[in-house]
């Protein structure tokens, strides 16, 4: 069975980035709001044939969040992601699930569930839902829509039975709900 490591990395990237631009100081205050932005990340781990129709990669994603604000992006913070990443390697369906715990640039934290579905190629769509916070986030919830794509990574398909990859790529929220208890 051949599967790309872009395939695998999908889901992550999903996760990581939501997390990131929700907790960044920038327009992120108590109350209820939306926030949309982008986040540029990169992962490594190791992809292992489970099934004989199914390969799993796991890992850990990291980067930086940048909100959209009146003036452009701002770097807002930044994300560390655990990823499980499941493909089909009969139909190229992938699904991912993973936590993730996202640092604002005044050291406040808000951790969140991801989860996404997809196709390579297409992206891998997705929900991230925050879980609790702490210091100004603290007791943080809500969730929106994400989407995740590679933009790089190592190219070459995987028949090994476990192997490290690594790939590079971005994630895109455009209304991200949440509430802060004031």
């Amino acid at each position: 069975m051949m599967i790309s490591p872009k395939s695998m990395l999908n889901a992550a990237t999903i996760a990581a980035a939501l997390v990131a631009g929700l907790m960044a100081n920038n327009g992120v205050r108590a109350g209820d709001g939306i926030i949309s932005g982008y986040a540029a990340w990169q992962t490594q781990g190791q992809v292992s044939q489970t099934p004989e129709d199914e390969t799993t990669f796991a890992g850990e994603m990291k980067g930086r969040i940048y909100l959209e604000m009146e003036s452009g992006p701002v770097a807002s913070g930044a994300m560390q992601c655990r990823i499980s990443m499941k493909i089909n390697s009969k139909d190229a369906s992938q699904y991912g699930i993973g936590d993730c715990a996202i640092t604002t640039n005044d050291g406040a934290i808000a951790y969140a569930d991801l989860t996404c579905a997809g196709v390579p190629m297409r992206g891998c769509d997705g929900t991230l839902t925050f879980t609790r916070g702490t210091a100004r986030l603290e007791g943080i919830s809500g969730s929106g829509t994400v989407t995740f794509l590679n933009s790089a990574g190592d190219e070459k398909p995987t028949t090994a039975p476990t192997a490290t990859k690594t790939a590079r790529g971005s994630m895109y929220f455009s209304e991200l709900r949440y509430h802060i208890p004031n």
